[in-house]
């Protein structure tokens, strides 16, 4: 009767043994991806439609790192001629009060379903705001589950849409709900 009672007690403790160790390998693959995804800078905005996938990116004002599975090219912004004194004077007016004015652009305007999608803009005199992207759909703003932070005046993310047709992007402010003009993507 010993001996039942005995492989009894092996199995259930190697079965604890399996349990541990599985117990400690699933933790640290956990806290593994989780370092992964705070380096990355995703975040859980809220529930995506779906049809679209999307990943944010939290920008820096000297680089800007994209976690993309087929990275595309950042667009540069061609030299333009130096200013006259005149003209400089007017844009030092114009920067005054452009303090604290969303914008926002996108780049491509048209790409492929669940094409990249970068969306760049300046909120000058805000640094560290928290800025969420929204979609227009069926004629209200949805969040969308992306979003970016302000660093020296600047943010940058980028998104991926699935739904085809002319998609609407803007960004708002989460403290103060100041939001940017809306730009539009044709998918498809």
């Amino acid at each position: 009767m010993d001996e039942p009672r005995d492989l009894r007690d092996k199995v259930v403790g190697a079965l604890g043994v399996v349990l541990v160790v599985a117990l400690v390998i699933g933790g640290a693959a956990g806290a593994v991806a989780y370092g992964a995804v705070r380096a990355s800078g995703i975040t859980a905005a809220g529930a995506a439609a779906p049809s679209s996938v999307a990943a944010s990116v939290s920008p820096s004002a000297s680089a800007s790192a994209t976690p993309s599975p087929s990275p595309s090219p950042v667009p540069t912004h061609s030299a333009s001629p130096t200013p006259s004194p005149a003209h400089h004077a007017g844009a030092q007016h114009k920067k005054k009060h452009r303090h604290g004015r969303l914008t926002l652009s996108a780049h491509p305007r048209r790409v492929r379903p669940m094409g990249r999608i970068d969306l760049v803009g300046s909120y000058r005199g805000h640094g560290g705001a928290h800025l969420v992207v929204q979609r227009r759909i069926g004629g209200h703003w949805r969040r969308f589950p992306v979003s970016t932070t302000v660093r020296g005046g600047r943010f940058r993310t980028w998104v991926s849409s699935g739904r085809h047709g002319k998609n609407l992007f803007r960004v708002r402010d989460t403290r103060t709900g100041a939001v940017s003009p809306a730009v539009t993507v044709v998918v498809g």
